[in-house]
């Protein structure tokens, strides 16, 4: 082989005297870390071009569960979950594929393959840089630890309930001041209309009349003692005028006021 190229030496072929048409082509052993393409044909020479498969690499990743106080999540707590692959390169990120679900059925693991270790950018073989993201988990911090090489580990801790707020004790309503009972002030009774005494009648009549002629009768007994001094008619007449008037001024003085009241 010349600078890559050969020359073949063709013979024909002949069966019963007879040339026979002959189709040639070559085929090339594969080589480590090259991708081969043939081109061209038999009269004009064929072309094995050998391009370099860049190097590739795996990244695995595996998902921990853990409870709110460090120890491990018991299962029917566990829920499956979706991680993407992020590579970078020159400081660009970008996601590879789609995100892939962990799950119990496959253990919490997967490994990323074929993953290109190099990439050229304006000429020049960068490395690519891979790492993993968890797409957001209700109820679970997310924690990613670990490398490419040696493999990804995402925990998940279980986010512990919020301590619910104490209930505040109620504020007493403040006791009102008892009102003093008022005492009422006690209305006077109004003055009862003076009852009139109503008029006597027969019997106090009667007795003022007797009362009358008693008088009458003694001043008759007094003018009988002394008649010694005086004439029997004289006494007589006196005494009986005086102890009328007498009399009568008693009656009168005793009925006055009955009548009046009747009025």
């Amino acid at each position: 082989m010349r600078g890559g190229a050969f020359d073949v030496e063709v013979v024909a072929h002949q069966v019963d005297g007879k040339k026979l048409d002959v189709t040639y082509s070559v085929e090339e052993v594969a080589v480590s870390g090259f991708k081969s393409e043939v081109s061209g044909d038999a009269e004009n020479g064929f072309i094995i071009t050998n391009t370099q498969i860049p190097p590739v690499s795996e990244v695995s990743v595996e998902k921990v569960w853990k409870a709110a106080d460090g120890s491990e999540l018991d299962a029917e707590w566990t829920v499956p979950a979706k991680v993407q692959l992020v590579k970078t390169v020159d400081g660009k990120s970008t996601p590879v594929g789609d995100p892939v679900e962990l799950n119990a059925d496959n253990g919490w693991k997967h490994t990323f393959k074929g993953l290109p270790k190099t990439k050229t950018v304006d000429g020049t073989q960068i490395e690519v840089q891979y790492s993993v993201e968890e797409l957001s988990m209700d109820g679970f911090t997310s924690t990613v630890s670990g490398n490419a090489k040696d493999g990804f580990t995402i925990t998940n801790t279980q986010i512990p309930p919020p301590t619910p707020e104490p209930t505040p004790e109620p504020t007493p309503e403040p006791t009102p001041e008892p009102t003093p009972e008022t005492t009422p002030t006690p209305t006077p009774p109004a003055p009862e209309e003076p009852q009139l005494p109503l008029p006597r009648t027969g019997v106090e009549i009667g007795a003022a009349v007797a009362l009358a002629l008693a008088l009458i009768g003694t001043g008759v007994v007094l003018v009988r003692r002394k008649r010694r001094s005086w004439s029997a008619r004289g006494l007589l007449a006196v005494g009986r005028t005086r102890m009328a008037c007498i009399g009568l001024s008693t009656l009168r003085a005793m009925m006055l006021p009955k009548v009046r009241s009747a009025k």
